[in-house]
């Protein structure tokens, strides 16, 4: 229940609703503008955000974008996609297979392992995998044998230390308060059903 989540657990379900309203944020912004020029100009600037997000290990921010670009509302519309620069495609055909969820999101989960062992910055990770791995550990049957599953335990404990080795070193940024109040400014569009409509009113279907 809604309740239950936010007294049980009231930062992860912070942060699941803040990955949600980026998503909608990203897809309100394009979807917003009727000219195609200025539409493809938005998408432009938001794979430059992806692609900045990724540098900076951001996978919280990065997988928010990515999965509101490959959305219906935003993947089908070709005459904006087919606006996009060459600099802006490349970094879009590098970077959203990143995100495929294949393999247990293999190439996303790799990404977060490797390059934060690598690079001497922070990482924050996508909650999703994360959340995922805890149901999946909770669904591990206890044995008579076992009463305390050690199994479950072991597990557990690996996730947790992932957690928190993502917070070392720390972030070297300082907050952009305009940008801030800006964003929170920003009327979002919250229903599926309000995206698609503007994705046809936009570019109709031929």
């Amino acid at each position: 229940k809604e309740d239950d989540k936010r007294t049980v657990a009231p930062n992860v379900t912070k942060f699941i609703e803040l990955f949600n309203t980026i998503s909608n944020w990203v897809k309100t912004n394009i979807l917003c503008e009727e000219d195609l020029s200025m539409r493809s100009n938005m998408l432009e600037y938001t794979i430059r955000l992806a692609g900045y997000a990724h540098r900076l290990q951001n996978y919280y921010l990065f997988s928010a974008i990515i999965f509101a670009l490959k959305d219906t509302p935003i993947s089908r519309l070709t005459s904006t996609w087919n606006e996009v620069g060459t600099k802006e495609r490349r970094i879009w055909s590098k970077l959203h297979p990143l995100c495929d969820a294949c393999d247990n999101w293999s190439n996303l989960r790799t990404l977060m392992k490797y390059s934060h062992r690598t690079c001497n910055l922070p990482c924050i990770p996508y909650i999703g995998i994360l959340l995922q791995d805890f149901v999946m550990i909770e669904e591990i049957n206890l044995t008579k044998e076992d009463l305390y599953n050690m199994k479950r335990i072991r597990k557990t404990a690996y996730v947790l230390n992932q957690i928190m080795s993502y917070k070392q070193p720390l972030y070297d940024l300082q907050p952009n308060e305009g940008f801030k109040k800006w964003f929170e400014s920003r009327h979002i569009i919250n229903s599926d059903d309000i995206f698609y409509e503007k994705s046809q009113a936009i570019e109709p279907r031929k």
